[in-house]
Formats: C-alpha cells, structure tokens, sequence
C-alpha cells in the first residue's frame, strides 16, 4: 500500500503524493487501533468426531467466538459476550442462513431465511411426530456428534422449556408443552440434529400396538 501510494506521488506531483500518503497512512493507523482494541488472546482448533472442526477465539475484553464449519460446507459462528449474551449466525450448503439472539436473560429470538432449495428438500423428508394433549408420549434421548438431547413430557400450562435451537424445532413441529435439555456440545447444528433424531424416535401407543400386532389394551398393562 506505501508502494502505490509513493509511485502515484512521483507522477502526480511531490505535494499530491505527501497528502495522498498521510491521508493512507492515517487510515491505516487508525483501521489497527481498531482491530488492536479487543485482539484475540488466545485460539484453539479441534476436529470433532463428526467430521466438523471448531475454531475457538478468546478475546482480550472475555468474549468468546466459536465457528464451526461441517464436512458438509455449512458453517456456525457463536459469538459469546462476558455478560452471558450471545449470538449465533448459522450458513447451510444449500445458503440457509438463520440467527439466533439469546441476552444475557436467557431469552432468545430467532431469524431465519431459508433459500428454495431447502424448502423443497425439506418438502421431500417430511415426518411425522407424535403429539399427544399438547406434548410427546414418552421419554427419549438422542445423541448426534458431540451433543446429547434429552425431552420429557410436560403438563399444561408448562411451556416450551428448552434452548433457543432446540426451542425452534419444537415450535415449528407444534409441540406446546415440553421439558428438554442438553448436553455435551453447544454447537447448533448438531443440537437441532439431535432435537430432530429425538423427535423422530418417538412412537405412540397406536403404533407401537400396531408393530407388535397386540391390542392397545396389552402395550399398557402387558
């Protein structure tokens, strides 16, 4: 950049090239003070089991920024604030992106945008979950890459109790009342993929007594 700056001095004129230089040296004085105000103090890089490797950023004022990008080509960035607030920003392959904005509360809100490929991709892979009075029939657990997913059935009037991606699956499936945890790997991707593989093992009495080929009455009492 000084290079280009000089050489254009020389042919402009000596007074052009010493105004043109300050003005690109102020510009790049000031671009560092920036960047140099909150560095990075400490990095790390781990490649996890399902193929995705994470790159973790510790910066000087205790944020934290977690990316993570799959063998797939999608990438999640979680920005973590010393205050316990958060964002995270989710790019699929296919050019899904979405956001999900938790404060230091713990309240989230979630943004989506979805490109026409994955609409149609998911209009080909639809299922179909079990909803009984508002919740799921039974326990079940998941567990997808580094991250683990328990649900439990709720009573009315109990909520939605989950994390906001875990929480994004269950509203758009429907599911009034539930209790649902994590574990292990905060990462979203493989959270919703649990909360979803959760979901799909799911089985009512109906059709568990249609399986086995016994009547409704014997699933319950044996």
């Amino acid at each position: 950049m000084t290079a280009d700056t000089t050489t254009g001095g020389t042919t402009g004129g000596s007074t052009g090239g010493t105004t043109g230089g300050g003005s690109s040296s102020g510009g790049s004085s000031s671009d560092r003070d920036s960047s140099d105000s909150n560095p990075v103090i400490k990095t790390e890089t781990k490649n996890n089991a399902d193929g995705s490797t994470t790159k973790t950023e510790t910066r000087k004022d205790g944020s934290v920024t977690q990316t993570t990008t799959g063998k797939d080509g999608g990438v999640s960035k979680t920005e973590t604030k010393k205050d316990g607030s958060s964002v995270t920003e989710n790019k699929a392959a296919d050019g899904s992106t979405g956001t999900v904005r938790t404060d230091k509360n713990g309240q989230t809100e979630a943004k989506t945008a979805l490109s026409n490929k994955a609409v149609e991709d998911a209009k080909k892979n639809l299922v179909k979950i079990p909803i009984i009075n508002g919740t799921i029939p039974h326990f079940q657990e998941y567990r997808f890459g580094g991250s683990q997913v328990i649900v439990r059935p709720a009573a009315p009037g109990t909520g939605v109790i989950a994390g906001g991606a875990m929480r994004a699956v269950f509203e758009s499936v429907g599911i009034k009342n539930i209790l649902a945890k994590s574990k292990g790997s905060s990462n979203p991707h493989n959270l919703v993929k649990a909360t979803i593989g959760a979901l799909t093992e799911l089985r009512d009495a109906h059709t568990v007594a249609q399986a086995r080929g016994i009547s409704l009455s014997k699933v319950f009492n044996g």
